[in-house]
């Protein structure tokens, strides 16, 4: 396996990607109505904290380095998500997802060479 270069400009169209695609689910459930279930909340949830992280960090000037990235991340887990969590059915299991995707994304990008 080859170690991939460090690329800001990849990380922030995967980001954006990212961002796009749970935006558009969430719109989906609003528009077919299945938020109104529990299970779909859940996931409704889950897609709010996967965009809330991947619309901050395609912005972010902290993909310029992977050190730089990481300690980013590594603050963004620390003090959560003020914004996103409002628009939660459930503030704590947003949070819980949230933390959970940033820890991902943390031991991804640890374990990565440079």
């Amino acid at each position: 396996m080859t170690a991939r270069r460090w690329d800001p400009d990849r990380l922030r169209n995967d980001f954006e990607e990212t961002a796009k695609a749970c935006d558009a689910y969430m719109r989906e459930l609003h528009m077919t109505g299945k938020v109104k279930d529990a299970h779909y909340q859940s996931l409704y949830d889950l897609n709010l904290a996967g965009f809330c992280a991947a619309s901050h960090l395609q912005y972010s000037a902290a993909l310029r380095t992977r050190e730089q990235f990481l300690a980013h991340l590594q603050k963004m887990n620390h003090f959560g998500d003020t914004v996103g969590g409002s628009l939660a059915f459930q503030r704590e299991r947003f949070e819980e997802y949230w933390r959970s995707h940033l820890q991902t994304l943390i031991t991804e990008f640890a374990s990565r060479d440079q």
